[in-house]
């Protein structure tokens, strides 16, 4: 039996070192293995270059990306692989570029065996020995994605492009039919009302009356398809102006009243007691609403009643929660059909339009308008009872609330008396028009004087004193805006002439370039002898007699 060695024994330490390096060399070859495994996984190509640039080195992802046998390809420069143009970016990537030793991405090609071409993002590093070790990334997916990509932007913006040049093209067929449509309809609503009111036998007035009630369903009719067509196109915006609700709600019902009597419908406005008049927001587009829910009202009821009903649901600090609903016992709407009342076009039942007349916007419209000043619509009916139409609206309560009374009553009664006193320069080309507007001003007890054209204008307000001047803006020559520059600028150092547009256009941005040019106020045409007698006040305020 041998004897154990002792700890000392030279031999004993010799067979341990033995032993510890076998062990670390298998720890080793075994590192070597995975990491040869892994570098032959990778689907990224790594390589080596000697100091000649040939390669020394290739893993297995070679083959899939070039197409080519590593073994065939060691030996060769890398430069062998990539098409001529892109050496420059080759060098580049291999040497550093004479800055730093390590290199970032750049993007090259490489000719694959059957000739065709991969991108590869090339990342190299150089070496002491002034070998490079680096690697390949085939992105050539990458590549045509991106292309992909820039191609779907380019065609974006051609569309968003074609969209913005069809949107010109619609502002402009808009305006140009707005222009063109309003204009004769001016003369035919104009001429229907001063003929109402003119002594006539009974069988004419009729026939008077019913060109202006005509007249009045058409302008209707216009302003529904241009308004929502505004709306689609998004150029409909509201203001924030002071204004008096319980003033809006009654001169919307006012409007309405004699259509209802004329049914023999009653009809009434109540506003709640206690409840605050001045609010800040868009007036018009509220009138706006409340005249076509009325209208609706009035039309679909043959008996019984409609009542506009303003209430304050809420009331914060500074502002109010105001319902405003439009009751009516007439035909009533189906459960079902509710729901689609709001949609475009939609008319409850198809022989709606053929007995009531409409475009099917109007309801459309006025869900747009609530919305758009953050407000909400909706309707209560039944079948054979009647409908109620009501508008949610949170609005500001004018600062001014708290004194606010009686001014609104005193300013009607005084308007026309007012008016009546100006001296007034009528600038209007189209005859039936100019015809018009002298009745309508003569019959308040204005004096007129009439331009033609632009050049005369400005040649008359430089030789006498009036009060107001009332330009068209489509003019032959120089037209109403021109006109406009050039009495404002014959003005310095004498008094300002307030200059009101008349224009049959009726698009956004409209009364914005009117005013930008100068110009005091905006009346678009159809005009009413009430909104010109309005306007009159509203610019010149207290005026001196004619004399």
């Amino acid at each position: 039996m041998d004897e154990p060695r002792k700890k000392d024994d030279p031999l004993l330490a010799t067979d341990l070192h033995v032993e510890a390096t076998y062990r670390l060399t298998e720890a080793l070859v075994q590192a070597e293995n995975r990491m040869r495994r892994r570098i032959e996984l990778l689907s990224e190509v790594i390589f080596e270059t000697d100091a000649t640039g040939a390669l020394v080195f290739l893993n297995p992802a070679w083959e899939k990306v070039v197409g080519r046998p590593v073994g065939e390809s060691l030996g060769s420069p890398v430069s062998r692989f990539v098409p001529q143009e892109d050496w420059p970016t080759l060098t580049a990537a291999m040497t550093g570029g004479g800055v730093s030793p390590s290199v970032g991405q750049s993007q090259i090609r490489l000719i694959r065996s059957d000739g065709r071409t991969v991108w590869a993002a090339i990342l190299a590093t150089p070496m002491p020995d002034g070998g490079v070790v680096g690697t390949l990334r085939d992105i050539t997916g990458v590549r045509r994605y991106q292309r992909e990509l820039e191609a779907a932007k380019e065609s974006a913006e051609r569309m968003a492009v074609t969209a913005q040049a069809a949107n010109r093209a619609k502002s402009e067929f808009l305006a140009t039919m707005s222009h063109e449509i309003r204009t004769p309809l001016n003369g035919i609503m104009g001429m229907a009302e001063l003929l109402v009111d003119s002594p006539l036998p009974s069988k004419q007035r009729q026939y008077a009356e019913i060109v202006h009630v005509s007249g009045k369903a058409l302008l209707s009719v216009i302003n529904d398809i241009l308004d929502y067509s505004k709306i689609e196109a998004g150029m409909l915006a509201t203001e924030t102006l002071p204004f008096d609700l319980h003033t809006v709600l009654e001169q919307a019902s006012e409007l309405l009243r004699p259509r209802a009597l004329e049914k023999g419908v009653g009809f009434g406005l109540s506003y709640a007691e206690g409840m605050p008049r001045r609010f800040l927001g868009d007036a018009g587009r509220i009138r706006q609403v409340i005249l076509n829910l009325t209208g609706n009202a009035i039309k679909f009821t043959e008996k019984g009643r409609v009542s506009v009903v303003a209430s304050c649901v809420e009331r914060g600090k500074g502002d109010a929660l105001i319902r405003m609903a439009v009751e009516d016992t007439g035909i009533g709407i189906p459960d079902h059909l509710q729901s689609r009342l709001f949609e475009k076009f939609f008319q409850a039942d198809s022989s709606t339009t053929r007995r009531y007349g409409g475009t099917g916007l109007g309801l459309a419209i006025c869900k747009r308008l609530a919305a758009l000043m953050g407000g909400d619509i909706g309707v209560e009916s039944k079948v054979g009872q009647g409908s109620t139409f009501w508008v949610t609206l949170r609005l500001p309560i004018d600062p001014a609330e708290a004194t606010a009374a009686g001014g609104a009553a005193e300013e009607s009664a005084r308007e026309a008396a007012e008016a009546a006193r100006c001296r007034v320069l009528l600038v209007e080309d189209n005859p039936t028009n100019q015809f018009l507007a002298e009745e309508y001003l003569r019959r308040i007890g204005c004096a007129v004087v009439v331009a033609r054209n632009g050049h005369d204008a400005v040649r008359l307000a430089a030789g006498r004193d009036f009060d107001v001047i009332l330009m068209d803006c489509h003019l032959p020559g120089l037209d109403g805006f021109g006109a406009t520059a050039q009495i404002r600028r014959q003005e310095a150092g004498r008094g300002r002439i307030p200059i009101v547009a008349l224009t049959a256009n009726a698009m956004p941005g409209d009364r914005e370039r009117c005013l930008a040019a100068g110009m005091d106020d905006y009346l678009g045409k159809p005009i009413s002898l009430q909104e010109l007698t309005r306007c009159i006040r509203r610019v010149t305020g207290e005026k001196r007699p004619v004399g």
